[in-house]
């Protein structure tokens, strides 16, 4: 277990859902609720005995939560024999990560949590961890501020052209998924989340990649319209193998450049987009941006993930190697699309900022207006 993890948890998720939360302030589980309240975490108590703990409504179970809370932690205060349940509970639900308490071990339900794309600490705790990291309370962290309105100028030029950049991600498909595990996981779950696909909207992903979000986004919507578009030969064979394998029928994949979408105007509920704004000249940014803006209906939803700039020490090494001349990132550097969004009329935009392998990425969400 890294000491990333456990920061990350405690300084960039939000919500917490403490399952086995006491009402009596002398139990470990209401003094640890309390303490990520009082460093600026929505606290969800979980206690089947309770209807309010430190002035939060408490709920049975994970699976009453409603769904607009979006739960990113699920801490437990239970036995290790029982934790495997809520466990699997909080994968069922779509949170980011899982906290097994001190002496709350079950090493079998953390291998599940993990495949599934979570977070995992096990055995630790928050009232130790914190001082031991030395870590600010996190209201003063910066994973949710806005970027500086002038995104140009901290933005790198890309090394290569759009030619060179397609025919590379081509012979990276194969591969592709390997690189994003490790370092990709944890926001495309995020912009899952954000997306809240309601069944039987049109849904377009621009730039699929190998296909794994255009899966996850088609599933979510079976009676709507689904369209992905692709401009690397090979991914969008990977793309398409991947529908196929899943069994979605209807899905339209779609050769195509972002700067030139084939799409007539307003015509989407939602888009997303994933590791592509990185890619592009500064230039072509906006322009992209515009077409995304072009295709949505009035009041239509923009989910974005990107490389952006690192935040906190190391995070910005990969950029820092590639003003030198040393890509690792096949040609992706660190970019800002908030202030960007600001200037072409987007509306309701908000921004977080998450870590995998010292990556960083920004999850931008944003409305067309009415």
């Amino acid at each position: 277990m890294h000491d990333d993890v456990v920061r990350s948890m405690l300084t960039e998720h939000e919500t917490w859902a403490v399952v086995g939360c006491s009402p009596d302030p002398a139990r470990d589980s209401h003094q640890i609720a309390s303490l990520l309240k009082s460093r600026g975490h929505r606290v969800i108590p979980v206690n089947p005995a309770a209807s309010e703990i430190l002035g939060e409504r408490c709920y049975p179970s994970l699976g009453d939560i409603p769904q607009h809370e979006r739960v990113d932690v699920v801490d437990v205060f239970r036995r290790s024999d029982q934790a495997g349940r809520h466990v699997d509970e909080a994968i069922e639900i779509g949170a980011r990560g899982v906290w097994l308490q001190l002496g709350v071990i079950d090493h079998q339900a953390a291998e599940r949590a993990r495949e599934a794309g979570l977070d995992v600490v096990m055995n630790r705790c928050p009232r130790i961890e914190v001082p031991r990291l030395h870590l600010p309370p996190r209201l003063e962290e910066k994973s949710r501020t806005m970027p500086p309105r002038d995104w140009r100028s901290p933005i790198l030029e890309v090394e290569n052209g759009e030619r060179q950049t397609v025919a590379l991600y081509s012979k990276l498909a194969p591969v592709y998924e390997a690189w994003a595990r490790f370092t990709e996981s944890r926001p495309r779950q995020r912009v899952l989340e954000l997306a809240a696909v309601r069944d039987g909207e049109a849904v377009l992903e621009v730039a699929t990649g190998t296909g794994v979000q255009l899966v996850a986004l088609a599933q979510r919507n079976r009676s709507g319209r689904t369209v992905g578009i692709e401009l690397a030969d090979g991914m969008l064979v990977k793309t398409r193998k991947r529908v196929a394998g899943a069994g979605l029928r209807g899905v339209e994949v779609e050769k195509a450049s972002a700067l030139s979408l084939p799409l007539p105007d307003a015509g989407f509920d939602l888009v997303t987009n994933g590791y592509m704004l990185d890619l592009l000249p500064r230039d072509d940014i906006p322009k992209a941006l515009s077409e995304f803006r072009r295709v949505l209906k009035p009041g239509g939803r923009l989910v974005l993930s990107n490389m952006t700039k690192g935040e906190r020490p190391w995070h910005g090494v990969w950029d820092f190697l590639y003003a030198r001349g040393i890509v690792l990132t096949a040609n992706c550097r660190g970019v800002l699309a908030a202030p960007v969004l600001e200037k072409l009329g987007f509306t309701e935009i908000r921004r977080e900022y998450i870590a995998q392998m010292l990556f960083a990425s920004e999850i931008v969400s944003a409305r067309k207006p009415e």
